[in-house]
C-alpha cells in the first residue's frame, strides 16, 4: 500500500473537509504537479483506503501511463501530500480556534512593532474573552497571557505601563493553576480508587489553602473541582448531593467536556454504592445519564463507550422491574437513537447483548438466547452478562437440568482460564457457578440456599437467586 501514515490521516477528513484539502492543495500547491496528481487519484478511494488498487505499483502504473515504476518518485509525491495535510490541519484549527488565530497574528505585530495595530488587537482579544460564556480554566491562561503581553509589550515601558497588567497577570496565574490543580487532582484521586495507583499530588494542600483563603472569585467551575475533590476523598452523600446540585446550577457556564467529567464523577460514586448493594442509588445513576443525555454529553468526541452503553439499558431494565418505570419503551428508544455512537466494529455485539437485557427482562427468553447464540466479546465482563443471561434464560425456560449444567460448566472453565479478571468479578462469577449448581440439584436445600445468596459478599445476579430460591416449595 500507499505510505499508510498519510491514508490514516487523510481517513479522518471528511467529505467537505476532503474537498477543502484538494481546493487548498491545487490553490496553495499548484506547483506540486506529481502530488496533485497522486492526490486526484487517491481521493477516488477515500474510505476504501485498503483498496488492492492502491498498492504502490498499480497505483503508479495508473497514474503514470507507460512510465517505469519508480518507487522514489511516488513515495515523495505522498510525503509531500503529508506535509501539505499537516499545514491544512493546522489553517483549520485555527480558522476554528478565532483565539489562538488573533494572538499569535498580535505577536507578530509586536515583534515588527506595528503598536498601534498591536494594541488594537490586544483591546480586540480582551473584548473576545469577556463576552465567552462557556467557562473554562483556559480561560485564565488566556487572560494571563493578555496581560504578559501587555506589560511586556516593550523592552523599556515596564514602568509605565499600568500596573493593574501585571497585578492582574498574577491573580489569572493563581486562577489558572488552582484550578487546572484542582481538575487534574480530581482524575488523578479517581484514578487511584479504580486502579489501586499511588498517588502524590504536590501543593494540592496548598492550593486549596489558598483558594480558601484568598476566597478567589475564579468562576464556577473552580468551586466545581473543588467539590468534586470532597465528594472523591470522602465518598459521602453530602458532598454528591452538592456537586449534583451545583452542576445543574451552572451547567450552561461550563464547556461539554468539563461538564462530562463531573458528570462521571458523580456516576462513580453512585456505581460505587449500587455496587455496595444500596439500591436506591440505581435511580439516581439513572437521573445522571439522562443529564448527560439532555445535555449532549453523553457521547465524547462522537462515540460513548461500549459499557456505558450498556449500563444504561441495564439501569432502564432494573426500574422496570422496580416499578419505577412502565415499560421497556424507554431502553429500547436508548438502542435506535445511540447505537450508532458506539465504535463500528463494537456496535453489532454490543446491541444484540443490550436487546438480549431487555428480552429478559421482558421474559421472552427464547429469544434471549437466540439474540446472543454466536456472539464472541473481546470485553471479558460482556462476555460473563452474555453467558449468565443465557444459563438464567435456560433455567427460566425450565429446560433440562444435563444441558444447564452444560453451559454452567462451560462458564466455569472459561473463568479458569481466564487471567485478566480483577478479584472481585472473579469471586462473585465462582458465586455464581457454585450457586446455580446448588440450585439445579433434584432436591435443593432452600434454607442454604437463601444463606449462600445473602451472605456471599459477591454475587452476581444476587436479585434473581433471591427471587428463584423463594420460588421453591
Amino acid at each position: 500500500m500507499l505510505n499508510n501514515k498519510f491514508l490514516t490521516l487523510l481517513k479522518t477528513l471528511t467529505s467537505i473537509e476532503l474537498s477543502q484539502f484538494e481546493q487548498y492543495l491545487t490553490t496553495r500547491h499548484a506547483k506540486k504537479k506529481i502530488a496533485i496528481s497522486v492526490f486526484k487519484y487517491i481521493k477516488k478511494f477515500h474510505s476504501r483506503y485498503d483498496h488492492e488498487d492502491l498498492d504502490k505499483k498499480i497505483a503508479f502504473k495508473k497514474i503514470f501511463k507507460g512510465r517505469p515504476f519508480n518507487y522514489r518518485k511516488i513515495m515523495d509525491a505522498v510525503s509531500d501530500l503529508y506535509l501539505i495535510l499537516e499545514d491544512f490541519l493546522v489553517l483549520l484549527e485555527l480558522k476554528a480556534e478565532p483565539f489562538e488565530r488573533n494572538y499569535l497574528l498580535m505577536q507578530n505585530l509586536k515583534k515588527r512593532n506595528a503598536n498601534k495595530f498591536f494594541t488594537r488587537k490586544l483591546e480586540e482579544l480582551n473584548g473576545y474573552l469577556n463576552d465567552q460564556e462557556k467557562i473554562d480554566f483556559w480561560l485564565f491562561l488566556n487572560r494571563l497571557k493578555l496581560n504578559h503581553s501587555n506589560y511586556y509589550k516593550t523592552n523599556t515601558e515596564k514602568l509605565t505601563v499600568d500596573k493593574p497588567s501585571i497585578k492582574t497577570a498574577m491573580e489569572n496565574l493563581d486562577l489558572f493553576f488552582i484550578s487546572a490543580k484542582f481538575k487534574y487532582a480530581c482524575e488523578l484521586m479517581s484514578r487511584k480508587n479504580l486502579l489501586q495507583e499511588e498517588l502524590t499530588i504536590n501543593l494540592l494542600e496548598d492550593s486549596i489553602d489558598v483558594y480558601q483563603k484568598k476566597k478567589l472569585k475564579g468562576t464556577p467551575l473552580t468551586a466545581l473541582f473543588r467539590l468534586a475533590i470532597l465528594l472523591i476523598s470522602n465518598e459521602d452523600i453530602q458532598h454528591y448531593n452538592a456537586l449534583k446540585n451545583d452542576l445543574d446550577i451552572n451547567k450552561e457556564l461550563l464547556q461539554k467536556q468539563d461538564l462530562h467529567i463531573l458528570n462521571s464523577y458523580l456516576l462513580n460514586f453512585v456505581t460505587q454504592k449500587i455496587n455496595q448493594g444500596k439500591k436506591q442509588f440505581i435511580s439516581e445513576a439513572f437521573d445522571l445519564f439522562n443529564f448527560a443525555i439532555d445535555n449532549d454529553i453523553l457521547a465524547t468526541n462522537g462515540l460513548i463507550s461500549s459499557i456505558r452503553f450498556y449500563n444504561i439499558i441495564d439501569t432502564a431494565c432494573y426500574l422496570k422491574k422496580s416499578g419505577e418505570l412502565d415499560n421497556l419503551d424507554w431502553p429500547n428508544e436508548f438502542i435506535e437513537n445511540w447505537k450508532n455512537y458506539i465504535e463500528e466494529d463494537k456496535r453489532n455485539n454490543v446491541v444484540r447483548l443490550g436487546r438480549a437485557k431487555i428480552l429478559f427482562e421482558d421474559q421472552s427468553f427464547s429469544k434471549v438466547i437466540e439474540a446472543i447464540a454466536d456472539v464472541t466479546f473481546e470485553n471479558v465482563i460482556f462476555d460473563i452478562r452474555a453467558r449468565t443471561l443465557t444459563i438464567r434464560s435456560f433455567y427460566e425456560l425450565k429446560e433440562n437440568k444435563e444441558l444447564i449444567s452444560a453451559q454452567i460448566n462451560a462458564f466455569d472453565i472459561f473463568l479458569k482460564r481466564n487471567k485478566t479478571l480483577n478479584e472481585k468479578v472473579k469471586e462473585s462469577s465462582f458465586n455464581f457457578v457454585r450457586l446455580f449448581r446448588k440450585l439445579i440439584k433434584e432436591t435443593p436445600d432452600k434454607t442454604k440456599l437463601k444463606t449462600l445468596a445473602t451472605d456471599s459478599q459477591f454475587l452476581i445476579c444476587r436479585d434473581w437467586f433471591l427471587e428463584q430460591i423463594n420460588l421453591i416449595p
